[in-house]
């Protein structure tokens, strides 16, 4: 992932032509806090993770969740963790995309492993070959660190707006799906 993929924004997103943005009721979520070391290799089977906060299943427009997505989140107290996990029988390294945005940074997450932007660690796994159409493919998943710092200044995550869609060329998902849907995040 290159420097230029995370991005300082004012978060206004579209999916499917349906905006997800403006004045509405956030849907308050408990992070819970990492309860052992995180390796960040886009294996998450550490003892963490099982109590990660999960979401449901991304979404589009009429309320279809396949191909299946879901994210998961956990804190410590120098960083924010996710897991995206991504079903796809084509990986693609261009039109498979998985985008999250957190209070004002963007981050661009493909099945193709590349370099992350400054500060934030990324691990990937992948079950397939990205770019080669005459093979089957199954998954995907990204782990990520994001330092606290990169979200702002406050001690605890209160407060942090996140938004996730996927695209898969040339469907697109979001979770949740509705436009009264944006997340704060909150530490227990």
């Amino acid at each position: 992932m290159t420097p230029g993929r995370i991005l300082v924004s004012l978060v206004v997103f579209f999916t499917l032509g349906a905006c997800r943005c403006g004045d509405v009721k956030a849907l308050p979520i408990a992070v819970p806090k990492a309860t052992g070391a995180v390796q960040i290799d886009g294996h998450v089977d550490e003892e963490a993770w099982r109590t990660a906060y999960r979401s449901g299943p991304f979404e589009d427009s009429r309320g279809k969740t396949a191909p299946y997505a879901h994210l998961s989140l956990l804190a410590d107290a120098q960083f924010l963790y996710v897991a995206v996990y991504v079903a796809d029988i084509d990986l693609r390294s261009e039109g498979d995309t998985v985008t999250l945005d957190f209070g004002t940074q963007q981050l661009v997450l493909t099945p193709k492993p590349t370099a992350p932007p400054q500060g934030i660690r990324l691990g990937m796994d992948i079950d397939g070959t990205v770019d080669k159409s005459d093979d089957e493919d199954e998954e995907w998943v990204s782990e990520v660190a994001i330092p606290r710092t990169l979200l702002g200044s406050q001690p605890s995550l209160r407060g942090i707006r996140v938004d996730v869609s996927r695209k898969d060329r040339p469907r697109a998902f979001a979770w949740p799906r509705s436009e009264a849907a944006r997340l704060e995040l909150l530490t227990p």
